[in-house]
């Protein structure tokens, strides 16, 4: 960190204290120091001749005095964060060497110790589960899964939470489970999972209600939700049907015929409108694109009130039921379409 002009001067004497000081003697009673500055170097000159300095100086040396004092008492026994005190002084190099073996040996085999990974809170009036997840920094969730508690509304005054008090999920193992489909389901490795949990013994059966930490769990995102479009009798389900304009004849249908006269309809499942408008023998309708290679079509409608590029959340009205295209009456036609073909709805829609 010295000042590179004074890096080739003969006879220079330097202390440095690797990048925090630098002291450079420069003869006949003159210094320069340099301190870490902002972008460089500060650079400053001490001349000692100088009265000013006279009594710095004797202060200096006095407690350069005691610091020599310190290091020589000091350098008689250095006591260890372990317990353990090397007295170099006074043994041979080989016996140094012995006991400086015997004390990494120590320390490499010294684990941390164990700490809890969760505590109990009781429930106070007042209290809401998100307050108590802020004070303790975990998410609700974790404590929802620790205290096997089901929904958040569930908690009440006087009841007893398990709090995880490091990141991580304590999970209760259920009938069924195994900890390595545990494990790939919350993204942790069974190896991080087995040294959380040393008491443990064996980790491929584990009973029911045996409570297990996941350090660093991730907890994956909640399946989408799906609303039913509208209410009303369904009149014609998914699969082969006889043709109702060509008798004697069957066709495919490709979704659910709900009965509704003129009223309104919901989008499904939150999503992108991707088409809004006539559509041939659907008549008016609109295409919702989803996630997962998922879309829904409402035909038949009336009337339209998205457009073509609008987000929509899941139950938002997007039309109101009809009779348009070809329909034997007013109603709704609803398809899911998954990667370009249609599906059952019945798969993700309760009706």
């Amino acid at each position: 960190m010295y000042h590179r002009r004074f890096k080739n001067r003969p006879g220079r004497k330097i202390l440095n204290l690797q990048g925090r000081f630098s002291l450079i003697y420069t003869g006949g009673g003159n210094f320069v120091y340099t301190l870490p500055g902002k972008d460089t170097p500060v650079v400053r000159r001490l001349d000692l001749s100088s009265w000013k300095y006279r009594v710095s100086l004797s202060a200096g040396a006095f407690a350069l005095f005691l610091f020599s004092g310190f290091g020589i008492w000091t350098s008689q026994g250095t006591a260890s964060s372990s317990g353990v005190v090397v007295e170099e002084a006074r043994i041979s190099p080989a016996e140094l060497e012995k006991r400086s073996e015997a004390l990494k040996e120590k320390i490499i085999k010294n684990n941390a110790p164990h700490v809890d990974q969760s505590f109990e809170y009781t429930v106070r009036p007042g209290d809401t589960l998100s307050e108590i997840a802020a004070v303790y920094k975990v998410l609700p969730a974790s404590i929802l899964s620790a205290s096997g508690v089901k929904r958040a509304d569930e908690v009440k005054p006087g009841q007893k939470l398990t709090i995880p008090n490091r990141p991580g999920l304590m999970y209760r193992m259920k009938p069924g489970d195994t900890l390595a489909a545990v494990a790939q389901f919350y993204t942790v490795s069974l190896e991080d999972i087995q040294n959380d949990n040393p008491e443990l013994r064996d980790m491929d059966l584990l009973r029911p209600g045996t409570k297990v930490f996941l350090p660093n769990a991730k907890i994956p995102p909640p399946p989408p939700i799906w609303f039913r479009p509208a209410w009303g009798n369904l009149s014609s389900g998914f699969g082969w049907r006889p043709d109702p304009f060509s008798p004697g004849r069957m066709n495919m249908h490709t979704g659910f015929d709900i009965v509704m006269y003129y009223r309104p309809v919901h989008a499904a499942r939150t999503g992108v409108v991707v088409y809004a408008g006539g559509m041939g023998s659907y008549g008016m309708a609109v295409v919702i694109q989803h996630g997962d290679g998922l879309k829904t079509l409402y035909a038949h409608l009336s009337s339209v009130r998205v457009r073509s590029g609008q987000d929509v959340q899941a139950g938002q009205e997007i039309g109101i039921s009809g009779n348009t295209g070809l329909s034997t009456g007013p109603h709704l036609h609803f398809e899911v379409i998954q990667n370009g073909k249609p599906v059952n709805p019945a798969r993700f829609v309760r009706f």
